[in-house]
């Protein structure tokens, strides 16, 4: 979704102010004391949440892993990523993918 409003060159400046927004929102919400919202929100809509944000990060991480290059369009989504990964399957870099592997395993030890 938020790759239709910006431009891919934003990106880096756009992620800096996410961070900074999001430690104000969290400052402003322990100075108040309203941490106790979150409780409010039950435990499964947070661990939805949860996963599906890191589904989706991973699903946008596997074309740099494998050494895929397609050009983006501006309203991929989800299941396009999906797709354009499946695709490109057969122009995977070997060398990219092994590097790739080989720095998730050593991270998991």
């Amino acid at each position: 979704m938020t790759a239709k409003y910006t431009s891919h060159a934003a990106g880096v400046e756009l992620a800096i102010l996410l961070c900074f927004l999001s430690g104000c929102v969290q400052s402003l919400m322990a100075l108040f004391r309203i941490g106790s919202l979150v409780d409010i929100i039950s435990l499964p809509i947070s661990i939805g949440f949860t996963s599906a944000t890191a589904v989706i990060i991973a699903t946008s991480q596997v074309k740099s892993l494998l050494g895929l290059t397609y050009p983006r369009s501006s309203d991929e989504n989800f299941g396009k990523t999906l797709l354009n990964i499946y695709q490109n399957m057969s122009k995977t870099q070997l060398g990219d993918s092994l590097l790739g592997l080989v720095s998730i395993i050593l991270l998991m030890l």
